[in-house]
């Protein structure tokens, strides 16, 4: 079952730093709780005038951190080092200069001036399946056959065949007839996939409204989704986005949000299907994981995939990016996850997925998260099944700020990479936690699960360290618990230790298990990310921003 806890972490420490050797303890750390932290953000989304901008009225850094900051952070300003409150615009001091200016062929898609129209290269053609093209709207009431006369998505199914191209025009979405829910069995072919996709990135908003589930492709294989936001769902055991029963499906550059708070939910939840990708999406907020391929997902390709665990209070594991549970061939391309669990309550009883109370009662205080396994992790097969995983995560980010909130039940940090199975390979992956910040918890921690297991061009910052089981074949790795040696620009994601290169280099793009000479960076879903968290009332996170600042360092020219 998918609640078991996981074996007893038995590791050894294998690492060679550049020029010295850390002596890192084997025993799991106890954690201390928070006890400073702020209110969860749960009342925040709660409050319609939470999220205007000003801090006023009733609102107060325990009630609003969106607009009042975290209790005891000093009022932004320009100058100060932190980039809050603030863009490259208004203060490069904080935020550093301001990225290229976008141009069509350079592989994002910007959506303030290009879209399917303007750039097929950078957005996707806007009729890539070359059969017809249709057109939806919020308030929809015509034959679809034309921007002027756009129906409903639920009108698109009646006349959908393979090749066929739904374009959302921008809007709210609400209602069912305005989720994306093809019915079972509705399908395209490997050369005519159906396509749903907006016409304007970032301009379309499906809201499930805590009452439906926004996307689910369930037994539609061959589907592109494509360029909108999708958020709020329910009931308990809804995903955001759901891909059942639904082969060589393909998402790109779709940002969702919140499940329910207290059921066993996915923000990306790939179930039963094969050979599917996700692409420049970005997930955040209430859900048990946010990135998952259980039961079945196999052969996932997770392609510069962003992930912010925030609160889920269920029962059950937690993780950012769930890389296997009773599936296999799981591969994390430039994927960067997180944890800031701001939406969990300080204190509550642990439901049961049907949000029951479980028994024999659990109760939590200090915002304590029940089984963390962590950014980049893994559930223990059952049934029976193989412990085989074959999974790769490769050139990905994982990091934890002191200003992010990490308390959990089990009073032990299993690591924001916590891997314990057979024949997984982590390649050029960064894992930070802020220096003299969480000293007691372990930054990566790779237990001896079997055979065929790498761990090469790894660097580890903070925490209590790596621990790393001496079955891993290991090189080229760095690990230190400061920053003394990797302050210049960019050096966080190019490292060069007293002039020699090692660690991991995470500066281009890996396609298909290969590195390319095309830049990963601006992070190309920056911009989206941060209006979409702004449309869900939280505090913007900018992804470029903060990874190169993750050694006090500043975006370099890009």
């Amino acid at each position: 079952m998918d609640k078991a806890l996981p074996t007893t972490l038995g590791l050894m420490l294998c690492w060679v730093v550049a020029g010295c050797s850390a002596a890192l303890s084997g025993a799991d750390p106890q954690l201390a709780p928070d006890a400073g932290d702020p209110s969860p953000d749960q009342q925040l989304i709660a409050q319609p005038v939470c999220g205007d901008g000003t801090c006023n009225g009733n609102e107060r850094c325990d009630s609003c951190q969106a607009d009042c900051g975290r209790c005891g952070d000093p009022t932004p300003s320009c100058g100060d080092g932190s980039c809050s409150g603030e863009d490259c615009a208004s203060c490069p001091a904080d935020c550093g200069a301001c990225g290229p200016v976008a141009r069509c062929g350079d592989g994002r898609c910007s959506y303030a001036s290009e879209n399917c129209q303007s750039c097929a290269s950078d957005c996707g053609a806007c009729n890539a399946g070359g059969g017809a093209l249709y057109y939806a709207s919020a308030n929809g009431a015509g034959d679809g056959k034309s921007s002027t006369s756009p129906f409903r998505i639920a009108d698109f199914w009646k006349v959908a065949k393979p090749g066929d191209t739904l374009l959302l025009l921008d809007g709210h979405y609400v209602g069912a007839s305005s989720m994306i829910n093809p019915p079972d069995g509705l399908a395209g072919t490997d050369q005519q996939p159906i396509t749903v996709m907006a016409l304007n990135d970032g301009k379309v908003d499906i809201d499930g409204e805590g009452t439906h589930r926004p996307v689910t492709l369930g037994g539609n294989p061959h589907f592109v989704l494509r360029g909108f936001n999708a958020h709020s769902a329910g009931p308990a055991n809804a995903h955001v986005v759901s891909i059942n029963r639904s082969d060589y499906s393909k998402v790109y550059r779709v940002v969702a949000w919140d499940a329910a708070p207290d059921g066993n939910n996915n923000i990306f939840g790939v179930h039963n299907s094969n050979f599917n990708l996700l692409e420049d999406c970005a997930g955040f907020g209430a859900a048990r994981k946010v990135f998952s391929n259980a039961q079945g997902g196999n052969d996932l390709t997770c392609r510069r995939c962003f992930g912010r665990w925030e609160g889920n209070h269920a029962s059950g594991p937690k993780h950012t990016f769930a890389t296997s549970y009773n599936s296999y061939r799981f591969t994390c391309e430039n994927c960067i996850g997180t944890w800031d669990s701001i939406l969990m309550k300080q204190s509550y009883d642990l439901l049961e997925y049907d949000g029951s109370l479980v028994s024999p009662l659990e109760h939590f205080d200090n915002y304590e998260v029940d089984m963390p396994l962590g950014i980049f992790s893994h559930d223990s097969p059952d049934g029976g099944n193989p412990r085989e995983t074959h999974n790769k995560i490769l050139g990905s980010i994982a990091f934890l700020r002191a200003s992010d909130r990490w308390s959990n039940g089990w009073r032990t940090w299993f690591g924001l990479i916590t891997m314990s199975l057979p024949e997984i390979e982590i390649r050029d992956t960064l894992a930070f936690i802020e220096p003299a910040a969480y000293l007691a918890y372990t930054t990566v921690a790779l237990e001896d699960g079997g055979s065929n297991n790498t761990a090469h061009n790894m660097t580890v910052i903070g925490g209590a360290g790596p621990k790393i089981a001496s079955g891993w074949s290991q090189s080229d790795n760095y690990a230190s618990d400061n920053c003394n040696q990797l302050k210049a620009d960019g050096a966080i994601v190019n490292p060069s230790i007293a002039g020699v290169q090692g660690g991991a280099t995470i500066v281009n793009r890996i396609v298909e298990g290969k590195l390319t000479d095309k830049p990963l960076w601006p992070w190309p879903m920056n911009q989206r990310i941060l209006d979409a968290m702004t449309e869900a009332k939280r505090k913007p996170l900018d992804v470029t921003q903060t990874v190169f600042g993750l050694c006090g360092g500043q975006v370099p020219a890009l």
